[in-house]
């Protein structure tokens, strides 16, 4: 449409220059000065007209032009972001179902937040990166950490429950956590409202055969179930806060990475 308004405008000019050629050129019009003006006149609306045309023309094509390069490139940043994984600090907190048989950590949680060492004053050393990987309606938690070759540094990832939790009902969690290399592992530790936690080491086998605990591999993913008043029993399981995942220079030291797939509170 405004292709064609320029046309328009274009062709209306033409016109009135062309009728105003043949008028100059014209005797009986230069001998009839009432015919003559009265062409002049329309000729002058004719030409003024074309230029509105051709003006308004202009302008929508370049606003056209303008809106169609713009939308092209913020379509496709929209789609590199959907695609790359999203770090957070905070997630939407979601209504327990506490009938439930098991239950989700993300039916429960409030917030999830990374504690660095390097910003520890006592410790000045270890570092986390957090990034949240959807696929379709599931959510995996990727934690990076870097942990130095000597001396104390630490790298954690914390699950918030807000105010807390009431797990008493529940006899196991489960936890399927996939690591990036042999060497990988971290600390999977409960805490309750007045600071009391223990914790269960995953990834090590040695550890994990001396305690109360089942597990099995699928995928390069291990699913681990720990049972709760075994393993947790200086935890007031009625006022759960936080579960955490603690990767500490004590245990393992460089760079490497873990995937929590999915925790889980089963009856």
């Amino acid at each position: 449409m405004t292709v064609l308004l320029a046309i328009m405008g274009v062709l209306l000019t033409i016109v009135g220059v062309t009728a105003s050629v043949f008028s100059f050129y014209s005797t009986e019009l230069r001998n009839n000065r009432r015919l003559r003006l009265g062409i002049g006149l329309s000729l002058i609306i004719i030409s003024v007209y074309a230029g509105l045309v051709s003006i308004y023309a202009a302008l929508s094509l370049a606003t056209s032009n303008s809106s169609s390069s713009a939308t092209p490139n913020s379509s496709l940043q929209t789609s590199i972001s959907a695609m790359q994984p999203i770090t957070v600090t905070q997630i939407v907190q979601i209504t327990p179902t506490p009938d439930k048989d098991n239950i989700s950590i993300e039916d429960t949680i409030g917030s999830v937040d990374i504690f660095n060492g390097m910003n520890d004053p006592q410790f000045q050393a270890g570092s986390g990166h957090l990034a949240i990987l959807r696929n379709g309606t599931d959510v995996d938690y990727k934690f990076d950490y870097n942990l130095p070759p000597e001396g104390k540094g630490y790298a954690r990832i914390v699950f918030f429950f807000e105010p807390m939790i009431d797990i008493a009902q529940y006899n196991n969690l489960e936890v399927k956590i996939i690591f990036s290399d042999p060497s990988s592992r971290c600390d999977i530790n409960l805490r309750d409202t007045d600071g009391n936690s223990n914790y269960v080491r995953l990834g090590d086998r040695a550890f994990l055969g001396g305690i109360d605990v089942t597990s099995s591999t699928s995928n390069n993913a291990q699913t681990i179930n720990i049972p709760l008043r075994i393993n947790f029993k200086s935890v007031n399981q009625k006022t759960v806060k936080e579960i955490g995942f603690n990767a500490n220079a004590d245990f393992v030291r460089g760079m490497h990475s873990f995937t929590i797939a999915d925790i889980r509170l089963i009856r």
